[in-house]
């Protein structure tokens, strides 16, 4: 009876079998190879919001611009020369349209002595050649007429 139970501690304390450490290794790896691309999706997440963040503030910072250039000298220029040696992989299109205020919906809401004009700031987001993102920022400004 002693040589049976010898016998069978024997073999149940023989270890993994070559299958079941294959079987648990591709376990693991499929868990690693998901967990990696999490991690890769992640970062390029943070890199698009970063980038975003980036954008939006430099469009702020030429809207702030180009409402000081509308509201002291109209003929001022909006450029940064500067934008490229701090963004390369940016550029930065500013527009100015007048609206007549007797197409708008809500002309009657202002009054007559008034321009009203839109401001655009769009910000070019470039991956090398290639256009990856446009970010915009538009505001009216209305101004009473002298």
């Amino acid at each position: 009876m002693t040589a049976i139970r010898n016998l069978r501690t024997k073999e149940s304390n023989r270890g993994f079998t070559l299958i079941e450490v294959i079987v648990a290794l591709m376990i693991i790896s499929t868990v690693m190879v998901s967990l990696i691309s999490l991690e890769i999706q992640n970062v390029r997440g943070h890199n698009y919001s970063v980038e975003g963040t980036k954008a939006i503030l430099i469009a702020r910072a030429y809207m702030e611009r180009l409402i000081r250039q509308q509201n002291e000298d109209p003929n001022m220029s909006v450029e940064d020369p500067n934008i490229a040696d701090y963004y390369p992989n940016v550029k930065v299109e500013t527009k100015i349209e007048d609206i007549s205020t007797e197409d708008a919906a809500w002309a009657m809401y202002i009054p007559e002595n008034t321009e009203v004009k839109i401001l655009k700031v769009i910000v070019h987001w470039y991956e090398g050649e290639k256009l990856a993102k446009d970010y915009s920022l538009v505001t009216y400004l209305v101004k009473e007429m002298k």
